[in-house]
């Protein structure tokens, strides 16, 4: 394809377009999943619609997103060839540094939560790319690799493809001020045919940054803009700009030369990195695990809509007859705990009207129940509390969840090693970035900067991958259990690794720990007499004798929460109001 020639063009235009058509349907069915992520009152526009009394996708989206992208990732660096293996080294710090630079924890983090509702797409920028000038981002520097998360609201590719490696075209849409284009790096002879264009037709009710805008448009831009579009085609390895006429329904491109050719310099799959939670055969945009649990979210809120309803309408009403009209005064006058004189006990009674129907109320604890199950175990996921009746039975628990989660991490460090492997290239290619570093070595630190003048091998000497639990979540408390475990694991061969040079230093230990727990005085509980026991003194022998002390940590059946919503389900379905000895229920449900 000549990217020069008009007809050229013209078919190309003609394609993108009917792919932007085809793929709108998506994007509404992702902005009303995002809808029911926000809840109700987000803002006045989203107050309108059904109250969301508990917001179970807000819940499952936030579980998903820490347990694959909580953290930022360490990428490693192999060599393959030994002689590499130092400067393979460097370049891992370098790496590391760049991702933390341009904070590609928070963009990971974005795309994980894109996938909960659809696809996470991440662009990659060339060093030398004009949008890298321009992009209004704090955290894009001029001359740099950089990794950007892109909206689906915005993205287009060839819908007929079974396989994005199959793809004919892809790319997407952004805007700018109008004045950048002049700036030298565009082709000046498109410049002067093109003129701003407003964001009219982008506020319509089909795309997720609706939710929050307002019906008016272009008041909030100071200055002129213009929308641009970034077209990737694999056929031709290009990455090609042009100017956009009209978003929206339609993505109309300004039928000119383009502003910017550029030969891609990265991976051969282009500058698009792609991550899906659940892949669908045949089709390259994956199901989400919002579109699956929608419906149960639904029916769960529904019910409990219902049974506000019918608590609001819950009454008592006290009868009497007529030969107890002197005592119905005296008994509505009585205090709560007070005597009162009647001569027609029977002839006075409470009648109770409404309230919420019970087999209602059993059915909503059920499908609360089977939305943690089609969710994954979310009460697991998310650390709600112990989930069966003893210690070892919620371990087992949490190692199913764990290949739940597994597999979804698997997705998300070769979604992250893609990117990792990208930026890598483009670092090593770079010509001018230089990057600050030191190592540590045998307790002196080393200048390791990363500079373009020190290169070693091809850049396919290298392999690259994502340290597996880099990303996951890990509290201050877990970090201590693990060093515990790991002390533990170590102390039956200390002699060993002190015949290696090898020793262990219970002061750095007890300062770790008092970081890891947040007790700064922990120090303060021992003394550091600088005075150290020689090995072998009789005195530090182990007693022969020694106390084993098995303990078994057993939860009570009815203290768990799943014992009790099962407890309570039984009550209310049977009629009973009586409490089941040790939270097990008489009959089933």
């Amino acid at each position: 394809m000549d990217v020069t020639n008009e007809k050229d063009r013209e078919r190309l235009f003609r394609s993108i377009g009917h792919f932007w058509k085809t793929l709108a349907p998506f994007r509404e069915v992702r902005a009303k999943l995002i809808q029911d992520y926000v809840g109700a009152y987000y803002n006045k526009s989203t107050a309108q619609r059904h109250r969301t009394i508990v917001n179970l996708m807000l819940q499952t989206a936030e579980a998903y997103t820490i347990a694959i992208a909580a953290n930022v990732p360490k990428f490693l660096i192999a060599a393959r060839q030994k002689e590499n293996m130092p400067f393979a080294h460097r370049y891992k710090l370098a790496l590391n540094s760049l991702v933390k630079e341009i904070h590609l924890d928070k963009t990971l983090q974005d795309c994980a939560l894109d996938a909960f509702f659809g696809i996470g797409i991440v662009k990659i920028y060339m060093a030398d790319a004009p949008l890298v000038e321009i992009e209004a981002d704090v955290w894009m520097d001029p001359g740099e690799p950089f990794a950007d998360r892109i909206s689906q609201d915005n993205w287009f590719h060839d819908s007929y493809a079974t396989d994005l490696r199959k793809c004919q075209c892809m790319g997407d849409w952004y805007r700018i001020p109008f004045q950048a284009l002049k700036d030298g790096r565009f082709d000046r002879k498109v410049v002067k045919k093109l003129k701003p264009t407003s964001k009219q037709n982008q506020n319509d009710e089909r795309r997720a940054a609706a939710i929050s805008s307002s019906n008016e448009t272009d008041r909030d831009e100071y200055q002129p803009m213009i929308d641009l579009i970034d077209v990737w085609i694999p056929g031709e390895g290009l990455v090609v700009t042009w100017a956009l006429t009209q978003t929206g329904e339609s993505l109309d491109i300004h039928n000119t030369n383009p502003l910017s050719v550029q030969e891609w310099e990265g991976a051969e799959t282009g500058p698009y990195r792609h991550l899906g939670l659940g892949d669908v055969p045949d089709n390259i945009l994956p199901t989400s695990p919002a579109s699956n649990l929608k419906h149960l979210s639904d029916l769960t809120n529904s019910l409990i809509r219902k049974q506000d309803a019918q608590s609001r309408r819950q009454k008592d009403i006290t009868l009497f007859d007529g030969n107890a009209e002197q005592d119905a005064p005296r008994v509505k006058s009585a205090k709560d705990g007070g005597y009162v004189l009647v001569n027609n006990p029977q002839g006075i009674q409470t009648l109770k009207m409404g309230g919420v129907d019970k087999g209602n109320l059993a059915f909503s604890m059920s499908t609360m129940d089977l939305f943690d199950r089609m969710s994954g175990n979310l009460k697991m996921m998310a650390g709600l509390g112990p989930q069966s009746a003893t210690a070892s039975q919620d371990k087992m628990i949490a190692q199913q969840v764990g290949k739940r989660e597994g597999a979804m991490r698997e997705k998300m460090n070769r979604f992250a090693t893609n990117i990792g492997q990208d930026l890598a290239h483009l670092l090593f290619q770079d010509k001018v970035k230089v990057i600050q570093n030191t190592q540590e070595v045998a307790g002196y630190a080393v200048d390791a900067t990363w500079t373009p003048e020190r290169r070693d091998g091809e850049f396919s000497d290298f392999d690259f991958s994502v340290e597996p639990y880099s990303m996951a979540y890990q509290s201050p408390l877990q970090r201590s259990q693990v060093l515990r475990e790991q002390l533990q694991e170590l102390m039956p061969i200390m002699q060993l690794l002190q015949g290696q040079g090898i020793e262990f230093d219970a002061r750095r230990y007890l300062e770790i720990q008092s970081e890891l727990l947040d007790i700064p005085r922990l120090l303060e509980v021992f003394r550091f007499t600088g005075s150290v026991q020689a090995p072998g003194n009789e005195d530090s022998k182990q007693s022969p004798r020694t106390l084993r002390e098995n303990v078994r940590t057993n939860l009570r059946g009815g203290n768990t929460p799943e014992a009790q919503r099962q407890d309570m389900m039984a009550q209310l379905l049977s009629g009973s109001d009586e409490p089941q000895e040790n939270g097990q229920s008489q009959g089933g449900y």
